[in-house]
């Protein structure tokens, strides 16, 4: 079976209504699929055909992707507001969720990567 041009397009466009609107925490599955113009069934399985992950798959792992780039570069954010920056409103849920993704705890990875930082800049800063 191959896909209709407008198929393809109806795919793209529930992809790019994530990546806009991952931050929003009512963003589920219902609404991904009403703005594609498709059914929950059919997105599910032709956004896996196409992109090898399910659109609730992928929105958790963009949201864990933007609170590390967050956690690295908004020290000055709580986790709280980091959470609800991507799209959580529980703290607690967001910390297993990104727990179950990246193995470590959200406060672990800022720290780790703070450390990180101070290694590559006394490694990677030129000597005059």
């Amino acid at each position: 079976m191959t896909l209709s041009v407008s198929e393809i397009s109806k795919v793209d466009h529930a992809k790019a209504f994530i990546d806009q609107n991952y931050y929003m925490e009512d963003l589920n599955l219902d609404l991904i699929a009403c703005h594609a113009g498709m059914s929950k069934y059919s997105l599910c399985k032709e956004f896996h055909k196409k992109y090898g992950v399910s659109p609730g798959k992928y929105l958790r792992e963009l949201r864990i992707s933007q609170a590390c780039r967050l956690l690295m570069t908004k020290s000055d954010h709580t986790l709280q507001e980091i959470a609800r920056m991507v799209g959580y409103s529980n703290n607690n849920y967001f910390g297993k969720v990104f727990k179950a993704e990246k193995g470590i705890s959200p406060d672990k990875y800022r720290k780790q990567s703070v450390k990180y930082d101070l290694v590559r800049a006394v490694y990677e800063t030129p000597f005059i």
